[in-house]
């Protein structure tokens, strides 16, 4: 099938000579002498109007011929030897449908020894009334039952291509695209559609659109015979010239030597990567392997290759400067080189103070530009940087890790532009990095400023200052974190706040819903995305806080403290979340749960002592609020742990101020009641002296603590005292004491019973404890739960369970309430199924208590202990 080809027809007829029986050629309106030259060998020519389809015209020669078989060339193949194709065809017992041939490509006039490599097209098949030509452009012979067999001829019987010749390669390449757009507007877009655009577009430097069809056709279900190779090829080559991230390159190189692992280009195409990546003694055993399969062709599949004598020459010299820095890493690495890395976007005034924030303590300068628009890259190049621009891809991590594929340095520091060292920082990050032994990751103190006011928001560390390794980059589209191959990095110091101090301005409250709205967006998109989704729960509750959805923000915080505490910088976000809208809403019971669980989750954090001290307060527990207190001022002065602190020097005055009245309320302790009721025996009138009555009898909780710690002592002396004190009592009370004591056997009044509960549960012993809860059984179950919730109060999961069971279940106590507090004393008892059936008995009828996810949850992993 030709069209002006006598530049090429006479070469490609000359090569076939004596070696078919018959010549049809089909002209499609030649204007030249290709007709003339066909007639010279013999052809028999047909005219064949051209309908933009070169399946019709083939399939017209076909018609044509009643040969046996046929062999279909192009005007530009030629075979560089007679080929022995009867021979071959005799020899073989069982025949396919059909022969694929491969062919060597070059530009016309070039040295065969410099090709643009090879590839494999079907040339060679059976006259059968079943094997047609489909497809408008990049025909392919299909069988009409679909089941066409193809093999492959010997590399001996291969031919010369020379279609790519420079100045008609973007001609075609524009004439075969615009045929496959007009094919699929009328018969509609498929996966042959896309596979054969991803090489007009390749060829026309269209990489954006080469890459994006590649990854089309990869998630397609199209069986590639001989071309897939050539796929991985684009694939790989569109995402180098778009400047993607080396690693995500890397796992079509390695998909394709999977396939084809004696294929040269594969191996060329990995150690390259490898290269970019820094992990030099690995590419150079790839670039290595990449030579000796080039030395050995014999070897490579059928299937496309573009691996020649100059690819060769370019690994070669690769592989020179490889040996180079091999012999000479030792004494070119200097331990403590550092290189400052920022990703930037219209960053313009904040980086102009970074930058001169740190100048002179590192050796390198990398800033990633996502899309400046303002004068950063002037500031970026004043600076001397070393300049990328980067395609932004709503990835954090993937911009991130395109700028640590450019370190060269043992040690990273990475800023965000608007974050700056401040100027009383004392100590150079060249000593730090000298100084930081075996530790990996450097933690940097940070503070959170309102720049309007430069009030601190927060004080944190932050993962700022790294060695590099090659395994260490960010995971996460969003609020990225630094990892080693996707492992928390466990060896990390930190860096005392008086030696350094970041200031990040990026979170003022001018920006800060801007940047929640951003932000949810990226979020959900990461949740659908990531391996571990669970880590942006904390995140999600952040960012619908930033716009004031708070029942949103509530229940993914809720989700996030139901994991536990999490292995990353700011694992308590969540619970400082939660116990802003608890305090704000009131709900005590809610907020004392939490407070507690954060302290036994964050012990080093002041705040949630300081938080917890305040719930107790106001359940009146004066002892526990003051010594909560007083933890959370021993925490403060002596920080440890990597937790932000928002606690302030005003915060902890105001908490001073709030211990000494919590201390007042304490007024009489048990020791002291004692010494009262001794000095009252010792009085030689034998009565109390006005004062002591009055103190004792106007502080009745502190008098049933004094009769609780004389009953448990048995001298004579001290049963004397007891029997004083009893007479103390208020009426009501004495009844309710007498009962417990045994003196009488029915209480006649429940009035006072719950104040002198409450004492015994808190200072009693178990004893006393357990006789003062069987008092209540004496009661209505009204009062019989009123007993069981006092001691859920205080937290004494077995007692309180105990009252629980005793009550009916038909008894209208037993509610949504009833079942979520039985529920959270089985999980402390570690009884875990029932524990689970308990709170899920109290969602069924209709409790909403936000905790209940969270204790289902810590249930469920308790059972998995």
């Amino acid at each position: 099938m030709v069209k002006n080809e006598e530049k090429n027809l006479a070469r490609s007829l000359g090569s076939i000579a004596g070696v078919v029986d018959d010549i049809v050629v089909v002209d499609t309106g030649s204007t030249d002498k290709t007709k003339a030259i066909a007639a010279g060998f013999g052809a028999r020519i047909y005219d064949f109007p051209w309908q933009e389809d070169f399946s019709a015209p083939r399939n017209f020669a076909i018609e044509q011929t009643d040969a046996d078989w046929i062999l279909f060339l192009d005007a530009d193949e030629f075979f560089a030897a007679k080929p022995a194709i009867k021979e071959f065809l005799s020899s073989q017992q069982k025949l396919p449908d059909a022969y694929m041939v491969m062919r060597r490509n070059q530009e016309d006039g070039q040295d065969k020894d410099a090709g643009l490599g090879t590839d494999w097209c079907c040339r060679l098949f059976r006259r059968a009334r079943e094997l047609r030509y489909q497809g408008i452009i990049h025909e392919q012979l299909t069988r009409a039952d679909g089941g066409i067999c193809i093999a492959n001829l010997p590399k001996e019987i291969y031919l010369w291509h020379t279609g790519y010749q420079h100045g008609l390669i973007e001609e075609k390449l524009r004439r075969n695209l615009k045929l496959l757009e007009k094919d699929s507007r009328e018969k509609g877009e498929t996966p042959h559609h896309w596979l054969h655009m991803i090489d007009c577009y390749f060829g026309l430097g269209d990489y954006q659109r080469a890459y994006q069809y590649a990854l089309k056709v990869r998630q397609s279900e199209l069986e590639i015979f001989n071309n897939e190779a050539h796929l991985y090829h684009m694939l790989i080559e569109s995402m180098r010239q778009l400047k993607l991230p080396a690693q995500d390159m890397l796992p079509y190189a390695e998909e394709a030597l999977q396939k084809y692992p004696t294929m040269p280009e594969f191996h060329g195409e990995k150690g390259m990567i490898l290269c970019a990546l820094g992990e030099l003694k690995e590419a150079r055993q790839e670039l290595e392997t990449a030579i000796v399969c080039y030395q050995h062709p014999e070897r490579w599949p059928a299937q496309t290759g573009y691996f020649t004598k100059k690819s060769a020459a370019v690994v070669r010299a690769r592989l020179e400067e490889l040996y180079q820095l091999e012999q000479e890493q030792e004494s070119k690495v200097e331990q403590s080189r550092i290189t400052a890395c920022y990703i930037v976007r219209n960053e313009a005034d904040n980086l102009a103070r970074s930058l001169a924030s740190i100048k002179g303590q590192y050796d390198d300068l990398i800033v990633v530009d996502t899309g400046s628009t303002d004068t950063t890259k002037a500031v970026a190049q004043e600076y001397q940087a070393r300049l990328y621009d980067f395609t932004w891809q709503d990835d954090f991590a993937v911009a991130r890790n395109y700028a640590l594929d450019q370190v060269k340095t043992e040690w990273v520091l990475f800023l965000d532009a608007d974050e700056y060292l401040r100027p009383d920082s004392p100590s150079n990050l060249h000593d730090l990095v000298a100084r930081a032994g075996n530790y990996e990751v450097l933690l940097l103190a940070m503070q959170n400023i309102e720049p309007t006011s430069d009030e601190v928001l927060m004080e944190f560390w932050a993962p700022r200052c790294y060695r590099y390794r090659q395994e260490r980059r960010y995971v996460g589209a969003i609020h990225e974190e630094l990892r080693d191959n996707g492992a928390v990095i466990e060896s990390v110091v930190r860096v005392a706040p008086e030696e350094i101090m970041l200031i990040h301005t990026g979170y003022a409250a001018a920006v800060s819903k801007e940047k929640a709205t951003r932000n949810l967006l990226l979020l959900h998109k990461a949740m659908e995305q990531e391996a571990e989704p669970q880590r942006l729960y904390r995140y999600l509750a952040e960012a619908y806080d930033g716009i004031g959805d708070q029942k949103s923000a509530e229940a993914w915080a809720l989700r996030d403290v139901a994991q536990g505490r999490q292995p990353v910088v700011y694992a308590s976000a969540s619970y400082r979340l939660l116990l802003r809208y608890y305090a704000q809403s009131e709900q005590q019971e809610n907020r004392y749960i939490l407070a507690a669980n954060a302290v036994r989750e964050f012990p080093e954090v002041p705040e949630f002592h300081a938080e917890l001290a305040e719930c107790l307060a106001s359940m009146e527990k004066w002892a526990e609020a003051e010594q909560q207190a007083d933890l959370a001022e021993r925490t403060y002065v002596n920080r440890t742990g990597a937790e932000p602190v928002m606690f302030t020097d005003e915060m902890l005055d105001t908490l001073r101020q709030r211990r000494k009245t919590w201390q007042e309320n304490i007024s009489i302790g048990n020791d002291e009641v004692l010494s009262v009721l001794r000095r009252a025996q010792q009085e030689k009138s034998g009565q109390y002296p006005q004062k002591l009555l009055t103190a004792l009898a106007d502080n009745v909780p502190q008098l049933t603590r004094a009769l609780l710690a004389l009953e448990r002592e048995q001298t004579s002396a001290v049963q004397a005292l007891l029997g004083r004190g009893e007479k103390l009592l208020p009426a009501a009370m004495a009844q309710v004491w007498a009962a417990y004591r045994g003196l009488q056997g029915v209480l006649p009044s429940a009035d006072g019973y719950g104040l002198m509960l409450k004492e015994a549960l808190v200072y009693g012993d178990e004893s006393q404890r357990q006789r003062f809860l069987q008092l209540s059984l004496q009661m209505t179950t009204a009062e019989v739960y009123q007993a069981a919730e006092a001691a859920f109060q205080e937290e004494l999961w077995e007692e309180a369970f105990r009252m629980y069971e005793t009550i009916p279940a038909d008894a209208p106590e037993v509610t949504a309430e009833f079942w979520h507090h039985a529920g959270i004393c089985l999980y402390h008892l570690r009884e875990s199924a029932a524990a689970i059936e308990c709170l899920q008995r109290a969602q069924a009828l209709g409790c909403r208590n936000r905790s209940i996810p969270a204790y289902i949850q810590w249930s469920q992993e308790l059972s998995h202990d």
